[in-house]
């Protein structure tokens, strides 16, 4: 794992995270739609979200570890 790896590591899971507001203000729509497919899709993505932030953490223990970043 290089420094430039890391940085794209870094800048990926900045993005990620400044993705979040929106999805929680969608969420926020949970009382005004009632559709059990949207809710699913919307508790999904946060998942997903939530997943890939602590696979970034992960990589970046293991550059530190490594010494690299």
């Amino acid at each position: 794992m290089t420094g430039e790896a890391v940085a794209r590591i870094r800048s990926a899971q900045k993005s990620a995270r400044d993705s979040w507001p929106p999805l929680e203000r969608l969420a926020s729509t949970f009382n005004d739609v009632n559709d059990d497919d949207f809710r699913a899709l919307v508790k999904r993505v946060a998942v997903a979200m939530d997943d890939l932030d602590r696979y970034f953490v992960l990589l970046l223990m293991e550059a530190r570890r490594r010494g690299v970043g």
